[in-house]
């Protein structure tokens, strides 16, 4: 990986090629959890912005979906005219902003870990096939509301690059998760997919100025009232590659759903704002479970 895999990438010629920007911000001290993301597929002329925000348990968003006319429509900071991430420097920092109506938000990421390459990217034959690297950060930035309250950002935080295919449809089951730990001094990713029976599994653990890959994981969920498609909390269990075991728990605050349509069928996306706990120590991030329905 170097500096210009920061930048937009030549879309290879395939269907559901995607590039995609993604953000996140746990300020659990002053109430505030951020998701901002975006992704361009210029095969199928559609660019996808979707932020949402969390301040003192209010719900806030910006969903927008927009056709690409042209080439040129694949900016280089990409934008929609309401939110922008903008690169300050490559592997570093990034500004993102969301102007609406009611609101304006500003936050600077700063990365405090290495980046990691997941190794190969994420591959599944015909159906997750990217590059993707991911970073935990530091945020600072604040909310400006119409009524002229102002709520500071002060926080830790998540990111991700990813390009390539990715048909969402085709996947069974998807656990991924991000956390940043109150201490500051760890941070974790890992991620479980789910094709047939077949599990794949990629992650890493951020302290100490390194990255250790995570090698082996394991979900249990538990749904409220039984309801699928309503993760109550969940124990991950998992192994890194120094041998090392850890049992991650997660309790959800914040639930949205997000449905990806195709032809194929539909695939909903269960994005939470969780609570976790790892052997005492306390974190805040996003624990992201994805079912699929298929059409017969």
């Amino acid at each position: 990986m170097t500096d210009k895999d920061e930048h937009l990438h030549l879309p290879e010629k395939v269907p559901l090629w995607r590039e995609s920007y993604y953000f996140n911000v746990m300020d659990p001290k002053n109430d505030i959890f951020i998701v901002s993301t975006m992704g361009y597929m210029p095969n199928e002329k559609e660019s996808h912005y979707f932020s949402i925000l969390y301040v003192d348990g209010k719900l806030y968003n910006h969903i927008n979906f927009r056709k690409l006319k042209a080439e040129s429509d694949l900016k280089e900071n990409p934008t929609d005219g309401y939110s922008s991430f903008t690169i300050l420097k490559e592997n570093k920092e990034w500004e993102v902003k969301l102007e609406k109506r009611k609101f304006q938000m500003q936050y600077t990421w700063t990365g405090r870990f290495p980046v990691y390459e997941y190794p190969g990217g994420w591959q599944i034959a015909g159906i997750l096939e990217q590059q993707h690297y991911e970073q935990s950060g530091v945020v600072r930035g604040s909310i400006s509301f119409k009524d002229g309250i102002i709520r500071n950002i002060d926080g830790f935080g998540h990111r991700d690059h990813s390009w390539g295919l990715r048909n969402w449809v085709q996947i069974d089951e998807w656990y991924w998760l991000s956390v940043q730990f109150e201490n500051g001094e760890k941070a974790l990713n890992c991620w479980l997919n789910v094709v047939g029976n077949k599990h794949y599994t990629h992650g890493f653990i951020s302290s100490a100025g390194r990255n250790v890959a995570i090698t082996d994981i394991a979900v249990e969920t538990i749904f409220q009232n039984e309801n699928p498609r309503n993760p109550k909390s969940a124990i991950f269990r998992f192994r890194d590659e120094n041998g090392e075991q850890y049992d991650l728990r997660a309790e959800t605050i914040y639930l949205i759903t997000l449905p990806q349509s195709s032809r194929e069928g539909v695939c909903y996306i269960y994005e939470t704002i969780s609570r976790f706990e790892l052997n005492g120590e306390i974190g805040h991030g996003v624990a992201e479970y994805l079912k699929s329905e298929r059409e017969k």
